[in-house]
């Protein structure tokens, strides 16, 4: 009688083994699970519930996906929110990686940048957390204006204007004359230029495009900033391209192919707003030929982010610079 309870117990809890697991098993959301209408957003931080419709509704935020990858957002049609807002159908494009839906789409100022992530989607439900959401993007393409005096590769923007970016090769981009880029910038209206054919700028990102990595990477190390080589320099430029600081400077020497330099910082962060560290530009220089050549290097400067604050104030052997994350 033992033997047969203890087999009906065994039994019993194998049954509810595969119950159990069959109820907690997942399925990965398919990207044909998108496809259709999501209306009425219900916002709680940065997640987001829509609810799936037969059509969007007039006047209202909605956002249809279609099966080609493409899609169209009914979104607020002017920068003005105030009373009566009127509505427009902007078009757009979409993919999907896993769980993250990546959407590049228009709207009244440009194009607009959105990474959701999947968290849920049912019939009628779906459930995204919004990782970014960035605007002010534009569309252009890239010409060779090499053959003009000052002048290289520059970026026609849709509406003809032109623009001349100062740091196009800090980005992994193929240079092809009219290849098409989706890209956000910012003016520097402090700066000259050669060519004068457009706006100086400097680029911020290229949709699908990686900047170049840094040369190297900075030292945190307060007996290294003490006891490393001082032999003589002179910082002419500084300037940060994302993550990276660019360095130009100048020493005595034959051509600097034989100089080991580092940058180092102090280990120490002044308390203040923005806060503040100390660098310096190690340069151990073994060449007596009398030229001055220079250099550029750039450094990663990422592990210099102070966590809680956006930005530090870089001061780097006797020179000073904002460092924005």
């Amino acid at each position: 009688m033992k033997d047969f309870r203890l087999q009906y117990i065994q039994y019993f809890l194998l049954i509810l083994f595969f119950v159990g697991c069959e109820k907690n098993t997942e399925i990965e959301p398919t990207s044909n699970s998108l496809i259709g209408n999501w209306i009425n957003p219900q916002t709680t931080d940065s997640m987001v519930t829509y609810s799936k419709s037969n059509d969007l509704v007039e006047n209202d935020y909605g956002i249809t996906f279609h099966s080609d990858g493409t899609l169209i957002e009914r979104k607020i049609s002017g920068w003005c929110a105030t009373p009566p807002i009127s509505y427009s159908d902007f078009e757009g494009t979409w993919e999907k990686t896993d769980s993250l839906i990546s959407i590049l789409v228009d709207y009244w100022g440009g194009i607009a940048s959105y990474q959701w992530k999947m968290i849920n989607i049912e019939d009628d439900r779906l459930v995204i957390y919004k990782i970014k959401e960035e605007t002010n993007f534009k569309s252009g393409k890239l010409k060779n204006l090499s053959g003009l005096d000052g002048c290289g590769w520059i970026i026609e923007l849709d509406n003809e204007s032109k623009l001349e970016p100062i740091n196009l090769d800090a980005f992994d981009l193929e240079l092809e004359e009219n290849k098409e880029i989706i890209l956000k910038y910012n003016s520097k209206p402090d700066l000259g230029s050669y060519c004068m054919v457009g706006q100086v700028v400097e680029i911020e990102e290229i949709i699908g495009v990686h900047m170049l990595s840094c040369d190297q990477g900075v030292i945190i190390s307060p007996e290294e900033f003490n006891n490393a080589p001082k032999d003589p320099l002179s910082i002419t430029e500084m300037t940060i391209t994302g993550d990276c600081l660019n360095i130009k400077f100048s020493a005595s020497g034959c051509d600097g192919n034989t100089w080991i330099v580092k940058l180092i910082d102090s280990g120490n962060v002044a308390e203040s707003y923005p806060c503040q560290r100390t660098l310096r530009l190690s340069l151990d220089n073994k060449e007596e030929c009398l030229a001055v050549p220079g250099k550029e290097i750039s450094f990663d400067i990422s592990d210099l982010q102070i966590v809680g604050n956006d930005k530090v104030i870089l001061h780097v052997s006797g020179q000073e610079i904002l460092y924005e994350y």
